[in-house]
């Protein structure tokens, strides 16, 4: 299941993917895999960690991926960005 927030509103924060974890996991089916658009460059962050852990995912592990945006790229500016790779246990 891959995962991608975009704003609607102008006002409203870009990433907003955390609330949408539970939901994944509710959906996800067991051994399914739960990627999502990420704001880390390296790796994932021991907040992301926590929201996931919260959501019921256990198996929390990431790619890092070399990137090339464009100069003009109004929401990356880094060479690398994590792809996560989150698995759902079977139950």
């Amino acid at each position: 299941m891959l995962f991608d927030s975009c704003p609607l509103d102008s006002g409203v924060e870009f990433f907003q993917f955390f609330p949408f974890f539970k939901e994944a996991y509710r959906l996800l089916k067991d051994d399914g895999i739960f990627t999502y658009f990420s704001d880390e460059v390296r790796g994932i962050s021991k907040k992301h960690r926590e929201k996931l852990t919260q959501a019921g995912f256990q198996n929390i592990n990431f790619k890092i991926c070399k990137v090339h945006p464009p100069k003009s790229c109004e929401y990356w500016k880094y060479d690398t960005i994590i792809s996560p790779i989150v698995k759902k246990y079977s139950q």
